[in-house]
């Protein structure tokens, strides 16, 4: 199964956003954010982890992508996150793909991520890997931890611990 394609209403997930305890609501918050299984996509969304998740059933698909680059606040309360794998080729590859503003000019909101630990397992030709996030545009990352692997094959580039490419925020 690939995660965020688990069965929500997406007209209703709204209120799960605060109290997010299974790998079901942990995919299902994917599928907000990026706009997957039939939700608008809500890459400013706020969510709270309120116990650990092993997402081990699963391949991740990463919360925020290059047309929509999360710019919301993942608060994980030190819950930690197993499981986190994918052995797909894709880019910018992490708990989050590319985290960032909100492109409003009206807007300050940036990326949160904070209080959280995973534990991931990602390999392949990606460009811009790391644990936490594949890209950080802008944003903060505060209290997080991360363990696992990252393996690039010959054409990976941009491979890093927490994230992969760096161009803006507070790590």
């Amino acid at each position: 199964d690939q995660v965020g394609t688990e069965d929500y209403d997406p007209d209703n997930f709204e209120g799960h956003l605060d109290n997010i305890d299974t790998p079901a609501e942990l995919a299902w918050f994917i599928s907000y954010v990026n706009g997957l299984n039939g939700a608008s996509a809500h890459p400013g969304a706020v969510a709270t982890i309120t116990a650990d998740i092993d997402m081990n059933a699963s391949i991740w698909v990463p919360v925020g992508t290059e047309a929509k680059p999360y710019f919301g606040t993942f608060e994980g309360n030190g819950h930690v996150i197993t499981g986190v794998r994918t052995p797909l080729v894709n880019d910018n590859v992490g708990l989050f793909g590319i985290i960032g503003k909100d492109p409003d000019p009206e807007s300050n909101k940036t990326a949160q991520i904070q209080d959280v630990i995973v534990n991931v397992s990602f390999t392949g030709n990606a460009k811009d890997m790391g644990t936490i996030a594949g890209v950080m545009n802008d944003g903060l990352l505060a209290n997080v931890e991360a363990a696992g692997t990252l393996s690039g094959q010959e054409s990976a580039i941009n491979i890093g611990g927490l994230v992969g490419l760096t161009n803006s925020g507070t790590i």
